[in-house]
């Protein structure tokens, strides 16, 4: 199966075509399969990262260049990201090259979705400065994609616009509205997301599970990780 970044896995008239899951290994492997992500979508493009990713990202200009194309034959662009200020100069240049930005304070997942596939970058100990040691797990499963998009679309839902957490850095302050409350000696991670066996519902943070359990006794939960 090709990864040559030019959308022929993507054949449509390939009724025979089976959806996969799979690890891309080699930088250009990875490369082309950030690219073929971009170019086979068709309405939409997303992306959750980690404080790391806009600070490592915001200069690779292959990657820019695939996003503005993609902008340009109408494919939105919307990216949530742990806003910090270590990486605020760069997210304040992502954000005039996206259609939208928002915050979430504590991501620790790295994944992207559009119409028909999901990337997600793959558990490693190297540096993420070493770009071509960063490897994807590439998808183009109904049923991950769709898992994929309902983590998106949840936590997009409870992030805050980018400009607000912007106004909050510059204005001297540190703790973010979008984030949940956190001990001392307990820092907020987000990397998976809690359901509700019995009702259905689904929650970002451990302590709203606690509540909904105390408020409706319900005993039934499951943790979803995001990647």
């Amino acid at each position: 199966m090709s990864t040559n970044g030019r959308g022929s896995r993507h054949e449509q008239d390939d009724v025979s075509r089976t959806s996969v899951a799979y690890l891309i290994l080699g930088y250009e492997n990875n490369r082309n399969a950030i690219i073929g992500f971009f170019r086979n979508a068709k309405s939409s493009a997303n992306w959750v990262t980690d404080a790391i990713q806009p600070t490592v990202g915001s200069n690779i200009d292959w990657l820019w260049k695939e996003i503005s194309d993609a902008r340009r034959r109408g494919v939105k662009c919307r990216q949530l990201a742990d806003i910090t200020k270590d990486n605020l100069s760069h997210c304040k240049k992502n954000m005039a090259r996206l259609d939208e930005f928002r915050h979430m304070g504590g991501m620790a997942v790295n994944f992207g979705i559009s119409d028909t596939e999901a990337l997600v970058i793959a558990p490693s100990l190297a540096p993420r400065e070493e770009l071509e040691k960063i490897q994807f797990i590439y998808s183009d499963s109904e049923s991950v994609v769709e898992f994929k998009r309902r983590c998106f679309d949840l936590l997009w839902d409870r992030a805050i616009p980018a400009q607000t957490r912007v106004n909050e850095l510059e204005a001297g302050g540190g703790e973010s509205l979008a984030a949940a409350p956190a001990t001392q000696t307990q820092t907020v991670i987000i990397d998976r997301i809690h359901s509700c066996m019995e009702c259905k519902q689904t929650f970002v943070y451990q302590h709203e599970v606690d509540e909904h359990r105390r408020a409706i006794g319900h005993k039934n939960f499951r943790a979803f990780p995001v990647v």
